[in-house]
């Protein structure tokens, strides 16, 4: 069907010399008729009120114009605003009867058009050879309005129709309990009150196989993205002065290879001043090839990665990128995710108050499982030309393809309660040498336990300085050069000393095991001999005669 006509669209401009024409003849027309009233106000019950409006996009339409007092009524919204040309004409469409305002210029007197010809063109259209009809019929007898027309008669309202309802079906009377077609009940009891589950006091979490084999979601990211105090208040570091880039004396064409200054420093060449330029092989991460690296789900360890190609011993792997935060975020996402109780931290110290954080935006990196032998490490470097400090991932050995690659996580307790002080992730690497546990300090913290309360014996060498000098030879606690008994009471991780106990009372912090100047052995405790009255009873021979 035809598009209906659009109320109050017109076109911008009159329709040239011959529209101008036209408009002319029709004026001097109406003039002659009532001098007094303007075209657009002429006796709408005359045929002259008929006109084709020639739109943009539809064919020739036949309309017919309203006085300006009913077009009040009928049309709510105003017409445009008036320029000096021209000003609009208020009119009713035949076919569709929608108002609109029409510009003078492009509505063309009736006789102009060829009824047949545009029957024609428009032979599928039924709502335009009906607009031709009702406009034609009004041309031959003006009382011939069509329904809905503005002084015609009114669109009959559409009397909804009632269905008819049937009648209702009588229904049947609900039969008493213990009557027959129903079971009778076994016994008198109440129904028990205990049938239902406690609601769960702890979150719910699914079974953890289901949750390693769910395909793991981050965003992917190709470098750093700096957060800082507040997201985004780091910048990127930025190029140095040319003078102030580390740049290595290796000969050109040697490709910077071991005996390199940079790679022995952990410094990454800039590839615009090196010498070795394209044949460098200590370039920054971004420049470096990487080898193709592709992950899978392992059936202990959840999802890891293996490599597609061969990797020799030294290569670079891959660079483990994240969010750089600083302590504060890093310490309040650990603890919003012991909270959450989740079990998967991806925390990576990058100095002394970075942290790259890897849980909501990474690489492949981030998939990469622990292992007590690993075909990997992690290494600081530092980028020549900006400074940026960088994690690394290097092989140290020959990487087949096809095997998986791991490194040591070195993993350490955040907010150790005395659960964790005795239990740690549990290590299923499935190495012949493993440890069991990917905690770094797990093997520290048994043997510091075990060397709490106990007694010993410290010696403390005596400096050649105070002997050639004669002074006196003792120290702060104890005489050097003799035993004295002290009672280790104490362990300080941060400062890696224990804390010694002398028989006066008096307390030091010493490093017992790296500091060569201390000697100390433990003290065999006595055995302490239990009452006769509380020894076991022994079994007496009986000789038989």
């Amino acid at each position: 069907q035809l598009r209906r006509a659009p109320m109050g669209r017109v076109l911008e401009g009159p329709l040239g010399a011959a529209g101008r024409k036209m408009r002319a003849k029709d004026e001097d027309e109406d003039k002659d008729e009532d001098k007094d009233t303007q075209p657009h106000a002429q006796n709408p019950d005359k045929a002259k009120t008929l006109r084709w409006a020639v739109l943009k996009g539809y064919p020739p339409w036949p309309c017919q114009i309203l006085p300006y007092k009913k077009a009040r009524e009928v049309i709510p919204r105003g017409p445009p605003a008036k320029t000096k040309a021209y000003k609009h004409c208020p009119v009713q469409y035949f076919g569709t009867g929608e108002y609109g305002w029409a510009n003078p210029a492009t509505l063309v007197p009736f006789e102009d058009m060829a009824r047949k010809e545009l029957e024609e063109r428009c032979k599928k259209k039924k709502t335009y050879r009906l607009s031709i009809e009702q406009a034609y019929s009004m041309r031959d007898n003006g009382k011939n309005k069509p329904l809905g027309w503005w002084n015609g008669p009114p669109i009959p309202e559409k009397v909804p129709v009632k269905k008819e309802q049937k009648p209702e079906k009588p229904k049947k009377p609900a039969k008493e309990r213990g009557a027959p077609g129903y079971p009778k009940r076994i016994c008198s009891r109440p129904w028990p009150t205990d049938l239902c589950v406690p609601f769960p006091t702890k979150p719910f979490r699914l079974p953890e196989m289901l949750e390693i084999r769910s395909k793991p979601r981050f965003e992917s990211i190709r470098r750093n993205i700096y957060m800082g105090r507040d997201e985004g208040s780091w910048p990127r570091p930025k190029r140095l002065p040319s003078p102030d880039i580390l740049v290595c004396t290796c000969a050109t064409g040697s490709g910077c290879r071991s005996d390199c200054i940079n790679r022995k420093m952990h410094v990454r060449c800039c590839s615009k001043l090196c010498p070795c330029r394209k044949e460098c092989t200590n370039k920054e991460f971004s420049q470096m090839k990487l080898p193709r690296l592709k992950a899978f789900l392992t059936p202990e360890c959840g999802w890891g990665v293996r490599v597609k190609d061969a990797v020799a011993k030294g290569d670079f792997v891959v660079e483990y990128v994240g969010e750089i935060i600083d302590d504060a975020e890093c310490e309040r996402r650990m603890w919003e995710a012991k909270r959450a109780n989740s079990h998967n931290f991806y925390m990576m110290e990058l100095s002394s108050e970075k942290v790259i954080d890897a849980r909501h935006k990474a690489n492949i990196s981030r998939l990469i499982n622990s292992s007590c032998e690993p075909n990997c490490e992690a290494q600081k470097c530092v980028d020549a030309a900006t400074g940026e400090v960088r994690v690394g991932i290097f092989a140290v050995r020959d990487i087949e393809a096809g095997e998986e690659v791991t490194y040591n996580y070195n993993f350490l307790h955040f907010g150790r309660t005395e659960e964790g002080d005795v239990t740690s992730f549990v290590c299923r690497c499935g190495a012949p040498s493993c440890k069991g546990r990917l905690d770094s300090a797990s093997e520290m913290r048994e043997k510091v336990a075990s060397m709490i309360r106990r007694r010993i014996k410290i010696k403390k060498k005596v400096l050649k300085s105070r002997k050639k000098a004669g002074k006196k030879t003792g120290t702060k606690n104890g005489v050097a050069g003799k035993y004295t008994e002290a009672v280790i009471v104490d362990y300080k991780w941060s400062s890696k000393q224990f804390v010694v106990q002398y028989d006066d009372g008096k307390q030091e912090n010493l490093k017992l095991e790296t500091d060569e100047n201390i000697t100390f052995k433990f003290v065999k405790e006595p055995v302490q001999e239990t009452p006769e009255h509380e020894q076991p009873l022994k079994k007496q021979k009986v000789e038989k005669h």
